[in-house]
């Protein structure tokens, strides 16, 4: 899932919870129900560097993006987020 133009993290999981019935009630909320939902927070550097934060176990699309963005000579990090 792609934001419109000028959105962060913040805005669309704004947008997404609601539509689960869920209600967050600080940014480090939002993100941890975001990745309960199984979303996984993509973030592009300047320099190319593609950094992917997740938590549990990447769904098999997840991967698939994560193996297209190395055919594609990105540079990616994976980091695995642990329950707090």
């Amino acid at each position: 899932m792609h934001g419109r133009p000028g959105e962060g993290h913040v805005d669309i999981a704004r947008e997404v919870l609601p539509q689960h019935g869920i209600e967050a009630t600080n940014h480090a909320d939002l993100y941890a129900q975001m990745f309960n939902l199984k979303f996984v927070r993509v973030v592009e550097q300047d320099d190319g560097l593609v950094e992917i934060e997740f938590r549990g176990r990447l769904t098999p699309a997840q991967k698939r993006f994560i193996e297209e963005l190395k055919r594609q000579r990105k540079r990616v990090v994976q980091v695995a987020i642990e329950r707090s």
